[in-house]
């Protein structure tokens, strides 16, 4: 789902830079005909310019939100291999963290997991022992309740087998 959110974000904010370019563009015909105008004077030219901030800063603050999002990623910051603390950093700037280690987005490693030989752990309270933190597969779930059905059905069908060979056996005595 995280993949899809960035995908959007990406859209919209490809959407959004066309919407900039398309305000740019009308503002600076609107700003070159003010400026051709021998009537206009100087204060009509500074209203003319606090317009073009006000149109444009909404849109420019957007615009860095969306992006700054699509770059973060998610990153763990270790103390020995236990994870302290997650954070969403740039990738560009992570360098600024040396414990940290990139999180996948696929993979739902939290505080007090640890990480290991480039994989990420966590202890089963259950069964008192440490284990892989895989990929969250949403079809999972789905292709064991399938299977659990087709035992059924596999144990349905031969209930109803035996009982019509039964019925025929007793129907030729």
């Amino acid at each position: 789902m995280h993949v899809q959110q960035d995908q959007l974000a990406q859209m919209v904010l490809a959407q959004m830079e066309n919407l900039v370019i398309i305000r740019l563009q009308i503002l600076i015909i609107i700003l070159g005909k003010a400026v051709l105008d021998t009537e206009a004077e100087e204060v009509e030219l500074q209203i003319l310019a606090g317009q073009i901030i006000m149109v444009l800063a909404p849109t420019v603050l957007l615009l860095s939100e969306i992006q700054g999002r699509v770059n973060n990623m998610k990153y763990a910051i270790l103390e020995g291999e236990k994870i302290t603390n997650t954070i969403e950093l740039d990738p560009h700037t992570a360098f600024a963290f040396p414990d940290a280690v990139v999180i996948p987005e696929n993979i739902f490693a939290g505080i007090d997991d640890s990480y290991r030989d480039s994989r990420f752990y966590r202890y089963n309270e259950e069964t008192q022992q440490e284990e892989e933190i895989l990929p969250y597969d949403p079809m999972a779930a789905y292709a064991q309740e399938l299977q659990n059905y087709q035992t059924e059905l596999a144990q349905l069908t031969v209930d109803t087998d035996y009982r019509l060979l039964m019925l025929e056996t007793m129907s030729m005595a």
